[in-house]
């Protein structure tokens, strides 16, 4: 599979995962115009996008795709949030644990744990290529344990309560309850089968609460695999 990250962290995200036979565009939390750009004019290409959840920086852009055509998937309770329920081109169908097909990719929606309606993460197997790839995002935990993966993309958001020294108490409790740390990142990667993984991306990294050199070296340090900031690709 191939990955490309057109946009992480809290001013938007947007990734493009293209396994030769289907391109599937992972959230579309950036302007139309700016997804364009970033994507060299190549959202034609794309078979669908998915949306994890109803927040602007990971929704931005949904009325505009679904404006292109483009199919949007997401859970019912995110396409009710987002007022696009009904919509032509909207699959609200996804559910964790059940199994959707978009060209050659199979996608599992996971549960995950955020301030939204009814976020989700995605475990996509392709056919074309025979490989998984697991996305988590916006989560405090992720207790799951799946199946050999070859590509991670996972939240790594802050370094923790003695991160938020600098931030209200309001801010800095959403924080910790709605994002993965770099301990609980840490923690779920050790929980996983990492024979088979090829790359571990960080994605979602906090400007203001995160270090990615650190996280990069930290995680690096425990799984003793090959671990690449989204973004610097």
């Amino acid at each position: 599979m191939k990955i490309k990250t057109l946009a992480t962290g809290s001013t938007g995200n947007a990734y493009l995962v293209d396994d030769g036979c289907t391109v599937l565009l992972l959230e579309c939390g950036i302007p139309l115009r700016e997804l364009m750009r970033r994507s060299k004019y190549s959202l034609s290409c794309v078979s669908a996008c998915l949306i994890t959840h109803e927040h602007g920086d990971h929704a931005r852009a949904v009325k505009q795709l679904i404006g292109l055509g483009i199919p949007i998937w997401c859970s019912k309770g995110t396409a009710t949030a987002l007022k696009i329920d009904g919509e032509p081109v909207v699959h609200s169908e996804m559910r964790a644990g059940h199994v959707v097909k978009i060209g050659t990719m199979a996608i599992m929606p996971i549960a995950v744990e955020h301030d939204a309606a009814e976020p989700l993460g995605w475990l996509i197997y392709s056919e074309a290529s025979s490989q998984r790839l697991v996305f988590l995002t916006d989560t405090r935990v992720a207790d799951v344990s799946l199946p050999a993966v070859h590509h991670i993309m996972v939240e790594c958001n802050h370094m923790g309560l003695d991160s938020m020294g600098q931030t209200n108490a309001i801010h800095a409790d959403r924080v910790i309850r709605n994002h993965m740390s770099l301990d609980d990142c840490i923690r779920f990667l050790l929980h996983q089968d990492l024979s088979q993984v090829q790359d571990i991306r960080l994605i979602h990294i906090s400007h203001s609460h995160g270090d990615r050199v650190a996280m990069r070296n930290a995680v690096a340090a425990a799984t003793g695999r090959q671990v690449i900031i989204a973004g610097q690709e």
